[in-house]
């Protein structure tokens, strides 16, 4: 699917966060809508921070474009890393900036549509033009995995349960999937019965007991109440969730085996993707990742180095899941710090704190309005999560195109750009406005 991309009209006048100096205004035309203040609460925890390191480069931050690679492309225009070349996905090329600067893409590449696999090529080429690319896993990603890992006719009590769960929100890449290779399929006579499909996806009738008398212990009775009874309703609406995007259980299990050949066989055009996630990356006072931290990771980070997380998070998809889904690392891409979710604490937030990391950088809160600054329990988090998808953005009854980029840069200043905003808002702590005028002005240039 190609498209014309047109440069975005991006913000032009700078708002520094929390809000209480001058704006510093580029003559660069814009007509999008300002944006609120920030609590105090933010502004005294930043108060307190004394130290603060800034990355070598300039990080260019995107999180959550949810297969959207329009939305994509014109948030990398927006850090002025590449420059367009033609109307396709793949027409464009690093600039001098790009191709010195770090791309960090915080996770949930897949999920809504419009365009999944097209996406995957976008990120594909920034990859191969040389960019220096991090990719974070977001809970949509893992969603996929976790589908495609939990099917088959051997059955794992610990995980089988699993696609059900992940498929309702999959289901717009399966029909993707689908339509682009599968409608020539012809019928696996042997799977052709409706009972045989359902017994390659879904859990075997035995699977509730086998699951509480394995999971009883490790979860507690609250939490596998829970997971016991999302399945069972999930199980309820399988149907109707694959109807909605026109598609039958058999339509599915087609899809689903050419996900397993696209994203986890050797030679398929997306084994990369998943073998090249992350869980998190840190650099200077900055810990990139998807979600959020809780006190148990922060615990393992404290002890082991973010690296050792990676592996971690690496072995526990290929090995455990069980572990993965249900332990601090699945957390990290699912919380929203809710009760439900695992604590974050203010010993915690001491114990990060104390390893040099002053603030988090995370999407997964999808939010209107631009970029955030919140304080919990005292620890700094710049929500990047702007809402980049074009579905998202409609059901929200917003008819612009998503835009955003979170900048990190080595002057000493976060900039959040959104075209939801009339200005770029701008995070120095020690008042450091003298560089930001070049700084924007090589962006726009």
């Amino acid at each position: 699917m190609n498209a014309i991309i047109s440069r975005a009209r991006f913000p032009f006048q700078l708002q520094p966060i929390p809000s209480n100096s001058h704006w510093v205004a580029l003559d660069i035309p814009t007509d999008f809508g300002v944006w609120p203040e920030e609590c105090s609460a933010t502004s005294a925890a930043i108060s307190k921070l004394r130290f603060w390191y800034w990355p070598s480069q300039p990080v260019y931050f995107i999180a959550d474009p949810h297969a959207d690679p329009q939305a994509f492309i014109e948030s990398l225009m927006a850090t002025g890393g590449i420059h367009r070349t033609g109307t396709g996905w793949h027409d464009f090329e690093l600039t001098k900036a790009g191709a010195n600067a770090k791309f960090i893409i915080g996770g949930d590449c897949l999920g809504k549509g419009p365009a999944n696999l097209a996406l995957l090529r976008a990120i594909r080429q920034l990859k191969d033009l040389g960019a220096q690319v991090i990719l974070l896993v977001g809970n949509h990603d893992i969603r996929l995995l976790l589908a495609l890992q939990s099917v088959g006719l051997q059955k794992n009590p610990a995980i089988e349960h699993l696609f059900v769960n992940m498929a309702i929100k999959s289901m717009a890449l399966f029909k993707e999937v689908y339509d682009a290779y599968c409608q020539e399929t012809l019928p696996d006579l042997e799977l052709m019965e409706a009972r045989n499909i359902q017994h390659y996806l879904l859990p075997s009738d035995a699977w509730p007991e086998q699951f509480k008398a394995l999971a009883k212990t490790r979860l507690g009775e609250p939490r596998l109440l829970k997971e016991l009874n999302k399945t069972f309703k999930n199980l309820a609406q399988i149907e109707k969730a694959a109807a909605a995007f026109q598609m039958n259980l058999w339509q599915v299990y087609l899809a689903v085996l050419k996900c397993k050949e696209l994203f986890l066989e050797t030679n398929g055009e997306f084994s990369w993707f998943f073998k090249e996630l992350d869980l998190v990356h840190k650099d200077a006072s900055f810990l990139y990742l998807h979600a959020g931290v809780d006190d148990e990771l922060i615990q393992l980070l404290a002890m082991h180095g973010h690296e050792y997380l990676n592996q971690l998070y690496r072995y526990q998809i290929e090995n455990d899941l069980f572990s993965f889904y249900y332990g601090p690392l699945g957390n990290a891409i699912w919380t929203k710090y809710r009760e439900s979710d695992l604590p974050l604490s203010a010993a915690g937030v001491k114990q990060v704190q104390a390893l040099g990391i002053n603030a988090i950088v995370h999407g997964h809160r999808s939010q209107l309005g631009g970029q955030h600054l919140r304080s919990r329990e005292g620890l700094i988090h710049i929500e990047a999560d702007t809402t980049l998808n074009c579905n998202s953005r409609a059901k929200l009854g917003v008819k612009s195109k998503g835009v955003g980029v979170t900048i990190i840069h080595p002057e000493g200043c976060v900039l959040g750009i959104s075209n939801d905003n009339s200005y770029i808002k701008h995070f120095s702590p020690k008042r450091r406005l003298q560089p930001l005028a070049r700084i924007l002005q090589a962006i726009f240039k």
